[in-house]
């Protein structure tokens, strides 16, 4: 009977219902287009994020490559007015020692101070207007001292404010004064502790001469020394706007080192000039003192990535780094993006609210009209239907319950359903028949159970009950299926009379069938015995007839002798076989556990003594151990060991296989020639009494052979079967051990 929750299923579905879907079939297509739909959301809510993602993909990207290219010509603005801003600096300062280097009261000075061998000879108002003159350049560009450097770099005159001119700046002045170069120099090994020197050679004027000078030698150096700290690293520090990591940073390639000596942001004041090998060094600071104008991302000197533009400063042969860490450059952008991320996410939620609240909506729609189905799934119901709470007191009943407990509509509302059985309602009060409803749905639920219905009128009538227990949003409700069976009684009744009078026909037959049975063998073995005693006298008279009277005896007259006494031989054998078979069929076997290949080992050997002309070669395989009677299986060998003989006579050499495969998990036993074999249309007759597939006077034979291996097989609950092909051999297989169905035919390949 079809559950009540099952036959609610098969309606509770979008579509026209259709009683004959059975609630399998409900339950799939139901769970099909809840998988659709689950899909169709799924799809839209995918398809509206992956729309969203890719908008912001290309949103942020394009706000990235603008964010980039903002930076990049920021970048790249400012390391160029930072480069032209210190190469006007160098040039204004390298301007001053030129002009003094050309001045005629340095020239008369310096020339005075060779021609003298020193100043003291001089007026002192010479030197006084040279060092007044010395202090106004000093003053200029608030220089740390302005000096005047003969030939061999010792200082002839300075400023009145100059600071002790550094030995770097003397040493290289002297350089200066033999190669006659103009010279910006930077000493020092940190930013707080540089000079930078300028330097101008001093040439005599038009028509001067030196005697202790040689020609094209300079008469001295005219130098200016600024402090770069109060100076120039200012300018180079200036923000525009101020950034926290932005820097602008001034290199120079030094030997194999690249050297910044402007103060570095991010390592503490005072600290020594950074000085990195060149193979080491960041890639923007090689590319700048390389003279390279470039920008992009980079690595700087704390091994961060940056932004950074480069300039080169051909004037003095440095480098300018501007950067800015991209964590700094790209902040705003991180932040707007991390908005517009969360934005995307919102929306992504709201898309996802918005499918589930429409996706709710359709479902409530449904279920309306699933309650409505559901009602009238009831009342169309063949049989009775009941729903109670977990209680037992009845909720719902559907027309066919009224009808059949003969109870009008609606009164059966708030009953316990116990009182609908007998077995609950007889002799018991409500309050009993609730407190025992647990314990039958307990024992019952989703099982049918067979009682007795109690109508209103008090009449008894079968049913079969059936409880199914569901969830719902009031709770627990059980169903109750109610089929009556009165009819289904009344014909199994019926059925169980017929089957006794059937039994008991079936022991008549089976006990006449067994005495025709057992009188047919007795007729068999009585008649095979009677017929030797005649086949004895024609056989000894034939032979008598022979020996005495062989000379009377014309060719022909012998001849037919002789077929007589062949035909008697035939019939003997004929009849032994006969006896075999009957007595075959009267013998239980005596089981017991053997080897199989001892047995053909046995039948092999006594072959080759009835055979020792016969060229044949013996393939036997390890074969199994097995319960059977040995006698009665040496005799299934021996007969299918001599029909392989038998047949593969005009084979040389005969190849006779034994072996054992497996099929479908059993053991099978097979024996395998290369003989004349047979056609397999009259495999049916193969294993019939007295049904012979070749001609006498091609094989020999009775035709009862394989009928008795037939019987020994069966009597050991296995099967045999044949497999051949005319002209290329026969294969015969045999199972013991397993009850069946016996085989006459082909039982299907086997693999060997």
């Amino acid at each position: 009977m079809k559950s009540p929750r099952e036959i609610v299923r098969s309606f509770l579905r979008p579509t026209q219902p259709n009683p004959t879907l059975n609630s399998e079939g409900d339950r799939r297509a139901r769970d099909s287009r809840c998988g659709r739909e689950a899909l169709a959301y799924t799809l839209a809510f995918v398809l509206g994020v992956v729309t969203l993602g890719v908008f912001l993909r290309w949103h942020l990207g394009s706000l990235y490559e603008e964010k980039m290219a903002s930076w990049r010509e920021q970048l790249s603005s400012i390391a160029d007015d930072r480069a032209h801003m210190v190469s006007d600096w160098l040039a204004d300062r390298q301007g001053d020692a030129q002009f003094l280097a050309a001045r005629l009261s340095v020239r008369n000075a310096l020339q005075a101070y060779y021609d003298a061998g020193q100043f003291h000879g001089r007026p002192a108002g010479s030197l006084r207007e040279l060092t007044a003159f010395l202090d106004e350049i000093e003053g200029l560009h608030s220089y740390a001292g302005v000096y005047v450097l003969d030939r061999d770099a010792r200082v002839m005159a300075q400023s009145s404010r100059s600071v002790t001119l550094d030995p770097s700046l003397n040493e290289i002045c002297r350089a200066g004064t033999r190669s006659g170069d103009i010279r910006i120099d930077l000493v020092g090994d940190a930013p707080n502790r540089s000079l930078m020197g300028f330097s101008a050679p001093v040439f005599p004027g038009p028509g001067a001469t030196d005697a202790g000078r040689p020609p094209g030698q300079p008469m001295g150096i005219a130098l200016v020394v600024s402090n770069p700290s109060q100076t120039l690293f200012p300018l180079v520090k200036r923000e525009v706007v101020p950034t926290r990591t932005g820097e602008t940073i001034l290199v120079r390639r030094q030997g194999d080192d690249i050297v910044f000596f402007s103060p570095l942001r991010h390592l503490p004041v005072g600290s020594p000039n950074l000085r990195i090998p060149l193979s080491a060094a960041p890639r923007a600071a090689r590319l700048a003192s390389e003279g390279r104008a470039t920008v992009g991302e980079y690595k700087d000197y704390r091994g961060i990535l940056v932004l950074a533009a480069t300039q080169y400063i051909p004037l003095a042969g440095w480098g300018v780094v501007r950067k800015i860490d991209r964590a700094e450059a790209l902040g705003d952008f991180r932040r707007m993006a991390i908005t517009e991320g969360l934005a995307g996410v919102l929306s992504c939620v709201l898309l996802g609210g918005l499918l589930m609240f429409h996706r709710h909506d359709l479902r409530v729609q449904e279920l309306k009209q699933d309650k409505e189905k559901f009602r009238e799934l009831l009342d169309a119901a063949p049989d009775a239907m009941v729903i109670t709470d977990s209680s037992g007191r009845l909720e719902l009943a559907n027309t066919q319950a009224e009808k059949m407990f003969g109870i009008e509509h609606g009164q059966l509302a708030g009953e316990p359903v116990g009182m609908l059985v007998a077995e609950f309602a007889l002799g018991k009060t409500v309050e009993a028949a609730l407190r025992q409803f647990p314990d039958l749905v307990a024992q019952h639920l989703d099982a049918t159970v067979e009682m007795h219905g109690l109508r209103k009128d008090g009449t008894q009538f079968p049913v079969e009950v059936r409880l199914n227990r569901a969830e719902a949003a009031e709770g627990v409700l059980i169903s109750c299926g109610i089929r009556d069976i009165t009819e289904r009684k009344r014909a199994e009744e019926e059925l169980r009379k017929l089957n006794e009078q059937l039994d008991q026909r079936v022991r008549q037959r089976t006990t006449e069938l067994e005495a025709a049975n057992q009188e047919l063998e007795a007729f068999t073995y009585s008649v095979s015995h009677d017929l030797r005693a005649p086949l004895r006298h024609v056989d000894g008279f034939s032979k008598l007839l022979v020996e005495e009277h062989r000379a009377e005896l014309s060719p022909d007259a012998q001849k037919y002798v002789a077929t007589i006494r062949d035909s008697v031989l035939q019939m003997g054998r004929l009849i032994d076989d006969l006896l075999n078979l009957a007595r075959v069929g009267r013998k239980q076997p005596a089981m017991q556990v053997a080897g199989l290949n001892s047995l053909v080992e046995e039948v092999r050997i006594e072959l080759d003594r009835a055979n020792p002309d016969r060229l044949i070669k013996w393939k036997v395989g390890t074969l199994p151990f097995v319960e059977c009677d040995p006698g009665l299986m040496k005799q299934v060998f021996a007969n299918l060991l001599a029909n392989a003989v038998k047949f593969t006579r005009p084979r040389k050499p005969a190849v006779i296989e034994v072996g054992e495969v497996q099929q479908s998990g059993r053991s099978v036993v097979f024996v395998r020639d290369n003989g004349v074999g047979f056609s397999m249309k009259y495999a049916n007759k193969l294993f019939g009494v007295f049904q012979r597939l070749h001609r006498s006077e091609d094989f020999e034979g009775t035709g009862v052979g394989l009928a008795t291996v037939q019987r020994i097989v069966r009597k050991h609950g296995g099967r045999v079967w044949a497999e051949a092909e005319l002209d290329k051999g026969a294969t015969f297989y045999f199972t013991l051990g397993s009850r069946g169905d016996p085989a006459t035919g082909n039982e299907g390949s086997v693999p060997i």
